[in-house]
């Protein structure tokens, strides 16, 4: 069994004066989410990696654009193992946000 832990990096570079990018890791390892006397009964959720990667441009000090890609590497959202058996996996498909940003 092993013990829940979870993890968040982020990478911020800014590459000129005006763009930005950062990458944002997130670890979750195993753990046991269900207990059962009954090995075979045991409910786990399953391991997940993650990274979303931020970008924005500054266009003045009022407006910038951002885009926002998460899940890059097309991770599981959610999981079980019932036992040493998978039993259930959603995929999350990488999502794009973008917009603008104003200041007044």
């Amino acid at each position: 069994m092993e013990n829940r832990r979870s993890r968040t990096d982020k990478i911020v570079a800014n590459v000129t004066k005006w763009i930005t990018v950062r990458l944002q890791w997130n670890h979750r390892g195993r753990y046991l989410q269900t207990y059962n006397a009954v090995d075979s009964q045991l409910v786990y959720r399953i391991r997940r990696d993650t990274l979303d990667v931020k970008t924005q441009y500054q266009f003045t000090r009022r407006f910038s654009v951002y885009l926002d890609v998460n899940n890059v590497l097309r991770e599981y959202e959610t999981g079980q193992d019932r036992g040493p058996r998978p039993s259930q996996r959603r995929v999350l498909t990488p999502g794009f946000f973008g917009g603008v940003n104003a200041r007044l």
